[in-house]
């Protein structure tokens, strides 16, 4: 670039300080329509990692005088974008374990491959229906739920590390998959050393099988916690209390609370007349009360007295 329009004519060249093959071959210099920016193509990709010079060996002036004539050569090493992949190499395909509610880490080991260090500074996790949802589950299925997650890892020059990004379920997310197994995938995002965007499908497979489309998630088992410390004390139906009377027809939910100690999953049977008529999963946590809540309405439309157990 100039600081005057240059009459859009010039002499240039470009050597590769690395390597003995000398000049570089050019295409016919570009101008800009100003006359003050001119663009040098190379007839081939230049070398990733050499060290290039360029020089200005002649400017004409716009008056017609030349000047300019070898300006001093300016040197520029040639980067390419952090190129991140899994390892194994075309690993596309992993199975996780989800608990509900549960922080669980995901790990995955990452290699940079073009020699320019990335910095990842946040983490997606997409939660899918299920592997094969009906009709046809193509690239541009829509995810349940998306969560960034703070993250803060980085790759050094074509070297490697382990990736661990703590996923948490919603519980209430995991009640919409009662297969218990759902699609997940894990995508990091960041710069590199020049401050180009870098995005890594951490985890990520094909579920599809002909003729359907295939897509990039993996499948995610959703299990209880195993090693849990939950002591359930008690249960307070709220709702609807004991000797209510209630309209055929009437909508109503069960609500309770369950109090107790520890952290863990449990699950809570509602019965009526001793005909089960839903099943609640809930998930305690610090020995916080938690509130559980029928998803449908109790059938109301037999008439009569009803007794109503929460288990």
């Amino acid at each position: 670039m100039f600081d005057q329009p240059t009459g859009k004519s010039g002499i240039f060249s470009v050597a590769d300080l690395d390597s003995s093959s000398g000049l570089v071959s050019l295409l016919a210099p570009q101008w800009s329509a100003l006359g003050d920016t001119v663009y040098l193509t190379p007839t081939e990709p230049l070398t990733l990692g050499h060290l290039y010079g360029m020089r200005v060996n002649l400017i004409y002036a716009t008056d017609g005088v030349t000047a300019g004539i070898d300006l001093p050569i300016v040197t520029f090493r040639i980067f390419a974008r952090s190129l991140l992949e899994t390892i194994p190499t075309g690993f596309d395909f992993s199975s996780v374990t989800l608990v509900p509610g549960v922080s669980t880490p995901i790990s995955v080991n990452v290699r940079e491959r073009n020699d320019n260090a990335a910095t990842l500074t946040t983490a997606r996790a997409d939660f899918y229906a299920g592997p094969l949802p009906p009709g046809n589950y193509g690239i541009g299925v829509v995810p349940l739920r998306s969560i960034t997650i703070p993250f803060r890892a980085s790759v050094p020059r074509s070297g490697s590390a382990r990736l661990t990004v703590p996923v948490t379920l919603p519980p209430d997310l995991a009640r919409q998959v009662p297969s218990g197994i759902m699609g997940f995938g894990l995508t990091l995002e960041g710069v590199d050393e020049l401050g180009l965007p870098v995005v890594l499908q951490a985890i990520s497979g094909t579920f599809a099988t002909p003729p359907d489309t295939v897509t990039t998630v993996a499948p995610a088992q959703i299990v209880h916690a195993m090693a849990s410390n939950v002591a359930i004390r008690s249960i307070v139906l709220e709702r609807p209390l004991p000797g209510a009377a209630i309209a055929a027809g009437d909508t109503v939910r069960v609500r309770a609370v369950v109090t107790g100690s520890g952290t863990g999953s449990f699950r809570v049977v509602m019965t009526l007349d001793s005909d089960p008529i839903a099943i609640e999963d809930g998930y305690m946590e610090s020995s916080r009360p938690v509130t559980i809540e029928m998803r449908g309405p109790i059938p109301s439309r037999r008439l009569g007295e009803h007794r109503l157990h929460v288990v």
